[in-house]
């Protein structure tokens, strides 16, 4: 017993003394932490020049949230992030709800992406960015859809000079990041007015009154009209993402991570590696379909070769949620066996994939078809 007792305390101790110190980095993590500390001094920048232009407050938990990114503080990250999402009232919470918030919000996405969810897997995030990078030209107009699609690409379309406008569709029908948008990218892409974006939200109410989307998520009482809920704030944002393709289409290449489906643009969706590629003229061929099953025969064996693929759940659904996205667009097409592959695929990556499920249950109920296909 004396001996337990001593191996425990031993084993105290040396807990304690670790406590204070920060796990070392390899070489590769250690990369993605400077291309981390760079993005955060561009963004610290970016909410300074719009706080100075604007005449917008910067709260002083802000100032040490970067302060601490910049200088690579985890910790210090953490503790003062904290205070953005702890839900308590605070005054100072209000300078938040502003066209600066971007700035931090992108970097806090970053941070929660790479070094929390990801677990700082360097070989699984290459495995994510670079396939998604190296098939946008420069120029390219970009939607992100998941966290990952949207903060790590953010950061390294800027790292490695890709040079691609990189929008996320989930905050499109938002005023203060559209003002956001407009202000970095205004010079460059057509981007709506406030006007315009306004009418996107006049289209949505009259679809919604034309029986083309369920009134659930929609109040009509009081003389006013409110939306509330996730499906019909993505059908707006959908069509605000439609007319910053009608316009920009001549003169820009698209590319989208999908987030919510997005049936409208289901025909101009062409697979396109990990993500899609957003064209007036999309086809599906046969080149096309041999290309894409290639590349993912492929990029499942990197990925399970991997060694923290099996045990990083977020990485696995993000890579399942790629592949689903895909599949959506063959269901879309009544191209089933291909659709099949695909959801076969994206259980494959993450046999626990709720949206992989129900989207591949529900093709083969359409099909008259049992779980397994028949």
């Amino acid at each position: 017993m004396k001996a337990i007792r001593l191996a425990s305390a031993l084993l105290a101790a040396s807990l304690l003394q670790g406590c204070g110190k920060q796990e070392a980095l390899s070489p590769e993590q250690e990369q993605f932490k400077d291309a981390m500390r760079t993005f955060s001094e561009r963004r610290y920048a970016l909410a300074q020049k719009i706080s100075k232009e604007l005449d917008l407050p910067i709260p002083p938990q802000v100032h040490r949230f970067f302060q601490a990114a910049i200088a690579g503080d985890e910790r210090g990250v953490i503790k003062q992030r904290k205070w953005f999402w702890n839900g308590t009232a605070d005054p100072q919470k209000e300078a938040l709800q502003t066209i600066a918030w971007s700035a931090t919000h992108e970097t806090c996405g970053v941070y929660d992406c790479v070094w929390e969810e990801w677990r700082k897997d360097a070989g699984l995030l290459k495995l994510f960015y670079e396939p998604i990078l190296s098939v946008m030209p420069p120029g390219s107009i970009y939607f992100g859809g998941t966290d990952a699609g949207r903060f790590l690409i953010t950061m390294m379309n800027e790292e490695q000079g890709s040079n691609v406008v990189c929008l996320t569709q989930n905050a499109l029908c938002n005023a203060h990041y559209m003002d956001y948008l407009r202000l970095v990218y205004g010079e460059r892409v057509w981007l709506p007015s406030e006007e315009e974006a306004s009418q996107a939200f006049s289209q949505f109410f009259g679809e919604v009154q034309a029986g083309c989307h369920p009134r659930d998520d929609v109040d009509f009482s009081d003389g006013r009209v409110s939306v509330t809920g996730a499906p019909a704030v993505m059908v707006i944002n959908a069509i605000i993402a439609q007319r910053i393709f009608d316009n920009n289409k001549d003169t820009h290449e698209f590319y989208i991570e999908e987030s919510y489906v997005l049936k409208r643009m289901y025909p101009f969706l062409e697979p396109c590696g990990l993500i899609m590629r957003l064209t007036p003229d999309a086809k599906i061929t046969g080149e096309v379909i041999a290309k894409d099953m290639a590349f993912w025969a492929k990029h499942i064996d990197l990925l399970e070769a991997q060694p923290g693929f099996a045990s990083n759940p977020v990485a696995r659904k993000s890579f399942a949620k790629l592949r689903c996205g895909i599949a959506g667009i063959y269901e879309y097409h009544k191209m089933y066996e291909q659709a099949d592959t695909a959801y076969r695929q994206a259980l494959r990556i993450d046999p626990t994939s709720a949206e992989a499920t129900t989207r591949y249950s529900g093709m083969l109920k359409k099909q008259g078809k049992g779980k397994e296909g028949g």
